[in-house]
């Protein structure tokens, strides 16, 4: 790789050093030397290998050698899928699939990416069409598929009521916030099956209920003003069974049913 001070002859301007210059010069032999051992960098950290010595294959990423379409030359585009006739699909920058038959392109493989595996956090690729349980965005967890067709089974972090199968190369790793709000949807769907089960809508109160809460006091009561509504922002006016029956009004957000005032025994 050139040295900074064999660069420093041919960027003298007036005698003085030109530091624009330099710069570029550095940039110009640092990318010399990434091509020289085959790696190439594109989009944040994300490094690619260029591939010659074998056929492009579905999850492989192409580098155009000039402007097609909705592609830029020099960007890197996944493939996802293989027309079996020695041209593929890949996902253009306007998310719409384009046809690479008779394009001129350069073929990478990405490098850096660790590879998805079974108890891995995936969300499914833009892409990929709804198959009646999951489609693109849905985020999933990565079960064990051995022996099958696809690479992986998959169940939805927000409904694990059924799976479905998909390759590795229609899934991509799912941030720690795509898997949160994912598990968050979970626990409300399942919050509003508890509720349903009595006839009620989620956080639907009524006086009898016995309740607990934690807002700026704690405590366990009973039900005995409804706020109204179920924003987050209405209120409960509750009767505390502690030794001074004292009342509060906790936001209905931060209420739990205990028992609902149909089940309660003491009555």
């Amino acid at each position: 790789m050139a040295k900074i001070q064999d660069l420093t002859v041919k960027v003298t301007l007036n005698g003085a050093l030109n530091y624009d210059k330099i710069a570029e010069e550095v940039k110009a032999a640092v990318q010399r030397e990434i091509e020289r051992v085959g790696i190439s960098a594109n989009v944040g950290e994300s490094k690619y290998r260029k591939v010659t010595d074998r056929e492009a294959r579905v999850g492989d990423y192409i580098k155009f050698v000039k402007d097609y379409a909705d592609c830029v030359a020099d960007n890197y585009y996944k493939i996802v899928r293989d027309c079996c006739d020695g041209h593929f699909y890949v996902i253009d920058d306007v998310d719409d699939e384009y046809n690479t038959w008779g394009d001129d392109y350069e073929l990478y493989e990405k490098v850096d990416e660790e590879p998805l595996k079974v108890g891995d956090y995936a969300k499914i690729a833009d892409h990929v069409s709804h198959d009646g349980y999951a489609g693109a965005g849905d985020i999933v967890e990565i079960h064990s598929n051995v022996g099958g067709v696809y690479d992986f089974r998959v169940v939805k972090v927000s409904d694990k009521s059924d799976y479905t199968l998909f390759d590795s190369c229609s899934l991509v790793r799912a941030t720690d916030e795509e898997v949160a709000k994912a598990k968050a949807k979970l626990e409300r769907k399942k919050e509003s099956e508890k509720w349903a089960k009595i006839g009620r809508k989620s956080n639907e109160f009524k006086k009898g209920d016995i309740v607990s809460f934690e807002d700026d006091f704690k405590g366990v009561g009973e039900v005995e003003d409804i706020g109204g509504g179920s924003d987050a922002y209405d209120l409960l006016g509750v009767r505390v069974h502690d030794k001074d029956r004292s009342y509060q009004a906790p936001q209905i957000k931060t209420v739990k049913l205990i028992a609902p005032v149909e089940a309660r025994f003491d009555r």
